[in-house]
């Protein structure tokens, strides 16, 4: 459907998070599952001060992913209160060298492989950029996600200035494990929504 392309279009340039918040209620109130998902998207993707493409941009994109689908899950606002505190004293790059040399996983670790966000996890992060890390710290990664059933060697890499969400839309099976994340959480079938309702969701968004 043409609107329906349209709204997912104009969804990408988008940067009032307000905005994308009350797109996704209302996408979801409307079992639009495709809008909810790129108004997602484009939601963790806004991160103000860094740089596309880098260590610090993909963490906090990883940061806003989950915290965003935690509040969904437990219906209240969640934010990872330790995880920033660490960060104003280490750092990013620190935390995801202790991250990757921990005996354990990060607590998030699991979650985001369950659901379908691979390319978020700290590990994915520290070997998409791989030059920032030692030799240890690569090896702990890949073992990591290698233990826990992933295909490292296929994990799609990120051009400069690409961001692991912009990896992930244009990957299909990594798209559709997204889909199915969202619609195992609003336990939901999707279905078609008419063009005057999408475009009342973008002007709801814009409220």
């Amino acid at each position: 459907m043409l609107a329906h392309t349209k709204l997912i279009e104009k969804i990408q340039t988008m940067d009032d998070p307000k905005a994308l918040r009350a797109l996704i209620r209302n996408a979801r109130d409307r079992k639009a599952a495709d809008v909810e998902e790129a108004a997602f998207r484009r939601l963790v993707s806004i991160v103000p001060g860094e740089r596309p493409g880098s260590v610090a941009y993909d963490f906090w994109q990883m940061v806003n992913a989950f915290e965003f689908m935690l509040s969904q899950e437990r219906g209240r606002t969640t934010q990872l209160g330790r995880t920033r505190q660490k960060i104003k004293r280490v750092g990013v790059v620190q935390i995801l060298e202790d991250w990757a040399l921990s005996e354990k996983a990060a607590p998030g670790f699991d979650k985001l492989l369950a659901w379908g966000m691979t390319e978020l996890t700290g590990e994915a992060i520290v070997l998409r950029h791989a030059d920032q890390f030692s030799e240890e710290v690569r090896h702990a990664a890949r073992k990591r996600l290698t233990d826990a059933g992933v295909e490292v060697d296929g994990l799609p890499g990120v051009k400069r200035g690409q961001s692991a969400l912009d990896v992930v839309s244009g990957q299909p099976r990594d798209n559709r494990k997204i889909k199915a994340t969202v619609k195992s959480i609003l336990k939901e079938d999707k279905p078609v929504v008419p063009d005057a309702a999408l475009y009342q969701m973008t002007a709801a968004g814009r409220e």
